[in-house]
Formats: C-alpha cells, sequence, structure tokens
C-alpha cells in the first residue's frame, strides 16, 4: 500500500533532527539505534498519530533473583534450540520499572498529536505498574486489549495456562470513537500463535497481529516504536502503507533485524492460531536450522548508533 506524499514529507522532515539511520526503506519505514528515552526527545511536538511498543517487561519471576536472569533463561524452554540474543534492560524491580516507563512514555506522550493513541503491550505482572506510569505521564487510560498466543503456550498442570499478553491502550486527551472516528470496531483480543521458527527475538510480536492492531484506525498515519526488536512494527506498518519510526538500543538486536527480518519479505502471514494449534514440542526452532555452535549465520550489517553516554 502507497504512503500518501504529504505524509512522507512530514515524516522525514522530522529526521532531519535525528541520527543517521541504521536501515531506512525509502518509503516511510526507519530504524535508529539508541536509547529511545533521548531519541524521543528530539521529535516535534505532537508529531507522531500512534506510540505501538512492547518494552522489556521485567517480569519472567516472582523474586528478584527470578527476574536478574538472562533474558534467554526467562523466556525460552529449556529444550529450545535458539541462538537469539538477550536484550537489555529486563532486570528492574516493579518501582523501577514504573518509573523508567514513566520517563519513555512522557517523552512519548509530547511527541504524539492531541487524540493520538500509546499501545504498549505487557503482561498479567506489570499491567497496574504500566497504567499508573502512563496516566503518570499524562495518557488517558483507555483499558486493555489482548493477545491470545494459542493453548500451544505456557500450560500449568493445575492451573491456567498463561496464554495472553495484554496491550495498555491510552490517548492523548479526548479519542474521536463512533461514527467521528476515522476507523473499524477492531477486535478487543487477537489470536495470533507465534511459531518458535519464525522468531528471531525472544519476546517478538507477530507481523500479522500488529497489522490487525494498527489497522483499528486509519487515522494512524505515524507509528513510533521505542522498542523495535525484532522490527515486526515496522513491517506491519509497511503492509498498510503508514509510515514508521523504530528506536533499538541493541546493536546487535537490531543488526539481526535488518538482516533476518527487514531486509527479507513477511512469513508470518498464516499463522493465525486454529482451533488445533501445535503443540509445545513442535513449537520449538528445528535442529537444522541452527549451527553446530547454536548460533545461526547472520549476515554483518553497518549500524550507526547514537551514544546513549553523549
Amino acid at each position: 500500500m502507497k504512503t500518501p506524499a504529504k505524509t512522507l514529507k512530514r515524516f522525514y522532515d522530522a529526521l532531519k533532527a535525528l541520527p543517521s539511520p541504521a536501515w531506512d526503506d525509502g518509503h516511510g519505514r526507519v530504524l535508529i539505534v539508541g536509547d529511545s528515552t533521548r531519541l524521543l526527545e528530539l521529535l516535534p511536538p505532537g508529531w507522531a498519530d500512534v506510540v505501538l511498543t512492547d518494552p522489556p517487561y521485567s517480569s519472567g519471576g516472582a523474586f528478584r533473583g527470578d527476574r536478574n536472569q538472562s533474558t534467554s533463561t526467562k523466556y525460552r524452554l529449556s529444550n529450545t534450540l535458539k541462538a537469539d540474543p538477550d536484550f537489555e534492560g529486563d532486570t528492574r524491580d516493579q518501582r523501577s520499572f514504573e518509573r523508567w516507563t514513566t520517563f519513555w512514555s512522557s517523552a512519548a506522550y509530547k511527541a504524539t498529536r492531541p487524540g493520538g493513541a500509546i499501545l504498549c503491550f505487557t503482561d498479567w505482572r506489570q499491567i497496574a505498574a504500566t497504567v499508573d506510569a502512563h496516566q503518570v505521564a499524562g495518557w488517558t487510560y483507555r483499558g486493555l486489549a489482548g493477545w491470545d498466543k494459542s493453548t500451544a503456550t505456557r500450560p500449568q498442570l493445575g492451573w491456567f495456562r498463561q496464554q495472553l499478553e495484554f496491550i495498555v491502550c491510552g490517548s492523548r486527551g479526548a479519542l474521536s470513537r463512533g461514527k467521528a472516528a476515522d476507523g473499524i470496531a477492531s477486535a478487543g483480543v487477537f489470536h495470533q500463535f507465534m511459531p518458535g521458527r519464525n522468531k528471531i527475538h525472544l519476546t517478538q510480536k507477530p507481523e500479522a497481529m500488529l497489522v490487525s492492531v494498527l489497522n483499528t484506525r486509519h487515522d494512524w498515519s505515524i507509528v513510533v516504536d521505542p522498542f523495535a526488536g525484532s522490527g515486526s512494527t515496522l513491517k506491519a506498518a509497511a503492509q498498510l502503507g503508514k509510515c514508521a519510526l523504530a528506536f533499538e538500543l541493541s546493536d546487535e538486536v537490531a543488526a539481526i533485524a535488518v538482516s533476518d527480518s527487514l531486509d527479507r519479505p513477511s512469513t508470518d502471514s498464516a499463522t493465525t492460531a486454529s482451533p488445533n494449534p501445535p503443540t509445545l514440542e513442535h513449537v520449538g526452532r528445528p535442529a537444522s536450522a541452527c549451527s553446530a555452535s547454536g548460533n545461526r549465520r547472520r549476515r554483518q550489517v553497518t549500524l550507526h548508533k547514537v551514544d546513549s553516554a553523549a
């Protein structure tokens, strides 16, 4: 879908104040490596239409020792052959997580137009902290949407499967709805299975689901994702002809996103959860997809990174 020329001009004009991109498709989708809190502050006030993002949850355990483990230990099955890198920022306790969320969501609030929205993924442990932080930052809380990852995920004998993640929804001030809204009556729960063989990031969200999320409103022309990860938001925006700017703190994660996702065709368009989803033993990446050392071969990508200490 083609992006309107007027939107493209507004998008690229704002990027003149930012560092050089690590990746730019030339059609309004851009990835920049650096600290998102600093980079968000460089955006023009009221520039973005929607913030769609999946920050580190700092979850994955009930105790401090659990949270302080590597992300590959917390979020990966022990018998899964994976080579995805660990990511930073996932060891905060809940108090510091809430304060950190206030920092970046405050910068995102200033960069978003009145009537714009924030859609932020989180898990059940961090819903309250995320909602509170967003409201402190100025966002008006608009409830939750959900991602159903299918019954193939997180089984617990004698208890309920933890197959849901949540989207904390908010707006900058009043939100047009009903007949005045430029959009559709979107689902409140998105049913989408994410096969392990398609993942290049430990907490990757399915591109097809993000397409459905972004399709909720047609006036979400410029999307900002402060935590790019695999780059799924950029690819979803491309499918809908929307402009999207994403930030990623890690050089390694950004390089993998470019080489294994952004420069390749979409792979998850047909992964919607079915009445008979795959079972756990079928979810992991086949051994043939990994090298003998457990690491997949990566194409070398040169990135421009923002010095977070500057």
